[in-house]
């Protein structure tokens, strides 16, 4: 797998300041195949580079980030169609 065009878009965002910075996980078949750390985890007192083992604080995104997680997996059980 190629993920030269990963690497682009979220470098280009963290240059043009979409966002600080981010972490991207890519797994398939239960093993990761793509893992890569763009931009600063903080700029304020002082720019920290974004790392792999970052932790970020979800706050409110729990509640759609584990009811995406649960259709996903409805969905690859072929128990929930989206049409």
């Amino acid at each position: 797998m190629d993920f030269q065009s990963v690497e682009k878009s979220f470098q280009d965002a963290v240059a043009e300041g979409v966002f600080p910075g981010a972490v991207v996980l890519v797994a398939k078949d239960e093993r990761i195949v793509y893992e890569q750390a763009f931009g600063n985890r903080s700029l304020v007192p002082n720019k920290s580079p974004m790392r792999l083992d970052t932790i970020f604080d979800l706050a409110s995104l729990t509640k759609p980030m584990a009811t995406a997680a649960a259709l996903m997996l409805l969905i690859r059980e072929r128990k929930l169609r989206l049409d």
